[in-house]
């Protein structure tokens, strides 16, 4: 089947999202599918720190047809601002006539967009009323009511705007993925429930149980530590200072260290505590090359999910908790109990969850974790079982395959 994805963000860029695509369209790929990726050129101010230049292709026109790994990329020169809110929001809507651009230039029989920004769904609507073929839009954030949570969106003026761009969007669709059930009882509130699938999010294939005593313990003079890991932005709606305060509680375990990677808006606030409360117990270290990230969790006895809980709706479940099942390793959830994680989490019998805000709690289950190797062991399994069961690239996949051969079936003649 030929496939076409509209997406924003694609490698050589980096993050979750570019990431997500990537290894979605080199699944379909693989899978003997024809896909084509028509997205912007990557921006140089977001590529991999160790490879920070752009090869000489993506630096001069402005339209460019690729072969990516098996993938065909359709790429169309986007102004990218780095600094200006404002002018990167314009930017959200200069992109979709971009895109429908680019997809002219191919002839697919579905076509899938990823949101957010939600005005590329416009693109894809148009390009599928042009071919006549349906059309799939992907929800990652439930956008505006994510950035409306995370008080980044306050026009009252904007957010009525965003909220009538959110229920068109939907009206525009054949079918709308969602990844989990809140999501889904979400948007239902605002189309026809039988619009709408629950297709998760798959883990990053490069992800294997495998060894703790590896590199990255020895680099950081850990080998015998019980280790518990957070890796990931550090911003307001991680909750992150209630993790400081549970090692401020642990900081006499000699043999128990918090690892915590990643960068974000709090991320000094986070050092500054770190360093008044005197916690030898915590080490922190920038964002990671993503072929370090593997060994990471692999070097963790217990791996962190943590969401303020007033931030439900960014994400309902972080990709994070997919990888860090897929790595085989013990998740604690620092999460609103009413949540999709928690449901998860008991679902697959890989781990605790903690109400946010509640320290003392959530030092009792790392030590009960600590004093309990039979236990961590017997998680740690149940984690990568799940995994192999539900967030493979493959088994997701074949989900959408599904969904493909519904669709055509309901449009041809």
């Amino acid at each position: 089947m030929k496939i076409m994805l509209l997406v924003m963000y694609f490698p050589p860029e980096i993050g979750s999202a570019s990431h997500l695509f990537y290894e979605f369209a080199r699944g379909l790929t693989d899978r003997g599918h024809e896909v084509t990726v028509v997205t912007t050129f990557p921006r140089e101010y977001n590529l991999a720190k160790e490879d920070p230049h752009l090869p000489l292709k993506y630096r001069r026109g402005v339209f460019l047809k690729e072969k990516l790994d098996g993938i065909n990329v359709i790429r169309l020169r986007s102004p990218a601002p780095k600094y200006s809110p404002t002018l990167r929001g314009i930017e959200h809507f200069l992109v979709p006539f971009l895109i429908f651009f680019g997809g002219l230039f191919s002839k697919p029989d579905i076509i899938i967009v990823y949101t957010p920004p939600l005005p590329i769904v416009f693109a894809g609507w148009l390009l599928s009323k042009i071919r006549r073929i349906p059309l799939i839009i992907t929800i990652q954030d439930l956008y505006p009511q994510a950035v409306i949570d995370l008080g980044f969106l306050k026009n009252p003026i904007l957010i009525k705007i965003f909220k009538i761009l959110e229920k068109l969007i939907y009206v525009l669709s054949d079918k709308v993925i969602v990844y989990s059930e809140s999501n889904k009882r979400y948007i239902a509130t605002k189309t026809h429930e039988s619009k709408i699938a629950i297709i998760p999010n798959w883990h990053d294939r490069t992800i294997r149980v495998s060894e703790k005593h590896n590199e990255f313990r020895k680099e950081l003079n850990i080998e015998d530590k019980f280790v518990i890991a957070y890796a990931g932005i550090m911003s307001y709606s991680q909750d992150l200072e209630t993790i400081v305060k549970v090692a401020a509680i642990l900081n006499d375990e000699k043999n128990i260290v918090f690892v915590l990677v990643g960068d974000g808006p709090q991320k000094k606030t986070i050092e500054r505590k770190v360093n008044s409360l005197k916690l030898y117990n915590v080490i922190m270290l920038p964002f990671q090359p993503r072929r370090a990230y593997s060994r990471l969790l692999a070097a963790a006895d217990i791996c962190l999910v943590t969401l303020d809980k007033n931030k439900v709706t960014y994400p309902a479940v972080p990709r994070k908790l997919n990888d860090i099942m897929a790595a085989g390793r013990v998740v604690v959830a620092n999460v609103p109990l009413n949540g999709d994680v928690p449901k998860i989490i008991q679902k697959a019998q890989c781990g605790f969850c903690v109400v946010p805000k509640n320290p003392e709690k959530f030092a009792q289950t790392i030590l009960e974790l600590y004093h309990r190797p039979d236990l961590v062991n017997k998680l740690s399994k149940n984690a990568a079982e799940f995994a192999r069961n539900n967030f493979t690239i493959e088994v997701c996949c074949l989900k959408y395959e599904k969904l493909f051969t519904h669709l055509n079936n309901k449009t041809s003649p």
